[in-house]
């Protein structure tokens, strides 16, 4: 092996260092994806909201609650969240 400063293929070749770093990221990435998942959920309950207040009083549209629990983008609903 010829020897040279760069420690990139040494960092590389060493799977315990490869499992850390995509343990963190995959840590990360679920966390981001989690927060994605409840802003998504607070839009899609303030979208709702202004969409039958809009809506009701020119159609006399009264939503139903199986409407208000699907949530205008039609996403699930997060327990604990309302």
């Amino acid at each position: 092996m010829i020897y040279t400063n760069d420690h990139s293929s040494e960092f590389k070749n060493n799977p315990k260092n490869f499992y850390f770093i995509y343990h963190n990221t995959s840590i990360i990435i679920s966390l981001l994806g989690f927060n994605v998942n409840i802003i998504l959920y607070i839009l899609d309950r303030l979208i709702l909201k202004v969409y039958f207040s809009l809506m009701s009083p020119m159609q006399d549209y009264i939503p139903t609650d199986k409407d208000l629990e699907r949530g205008f983008l039609g996403l699930p609903k997060i327990p604990g969240i309302h």
